[in-house]
């Protein structure tokens, strides 16, 4: 599969779409698509429990990868939009006629997204105002770090999609390391 394309829907109906793309590729007997949904992991604290949490990375968003064409993949929306009564868009960049994700910002995703399509969390430690991620998605990517919430077990990563930057929230727990003092 070739190219990523993404369509804006309401937020809350990502799964609805998704059901109505298979249900249309059932009756149209279309095998090439694949609808997804980007999640993320974050941690949940409640008391003294911390628990994982699967959350929806772009709330409002489901992708979709295809080896279709630009213009294919328009009838294509164009026809589900018809058959579901969706009040879905088709994303580009612009006002061009460009709407297949491009590849740089693509491989930054897939580089963060297991094969589930997933962000999972990371960990790493702070020591003298320098983060270093030691484990999870988030390693190398500590100059896209923006923001860290230790609290929350969080972090903002900045990331560019449609040519627009995102500050997407990621789950990452943060040890700080005491400064070591030389004796």
């Amino acid at each position: 599969m070739d190219n990523w394309y993404v369509m804006s829907v309401w937020a809350g109906k990502e799964n609805a779409l998704i059901n109505n793309i298979r249900d249309y590729d059932m009756k149209k007997s279309v095998n090439n698509v694949l609808p997804f949904v980007p999640t993320r992991e974050t941690f949940f604290k409640r008391r003294a429990n911390i628990k994982i949490e699967t959350s929806i990375m772009f709330p409002g968003y489901v992708f979709v990868e295809t080896s279709m064409d630009a213009y294919d993949f328009l009838n294509y929306a164009r026809e589900l939009r018809r058959m579901f009564c969706n009040s879905m868009t088709v994303l580009s960049y612009g006002d061009s006629a460009e709407i297949a994700v491009k590849w740089e910002e693509r491989l930054v995703l897939m580089k963060l997204m297991n094969h589930e399509w997933c962000v999972k969390t990371s960990s790493g430690f702070k020591e003298n105002n320098i983060v270093t991620i030691t484990s999870g998605p988030l390693v190398g990517h500590e100059g896209q770090i923006k923001k860290i919430y230790r609290h929350k077990m969080t972090t903002l990563l900045e990331i560019e999609i449609f040519e627009q930057t995102s500050l997407v929230e990621l789950g990452l727990h943060v040890i700080k390391r005491s400064d070591v003092s030389e004796i």
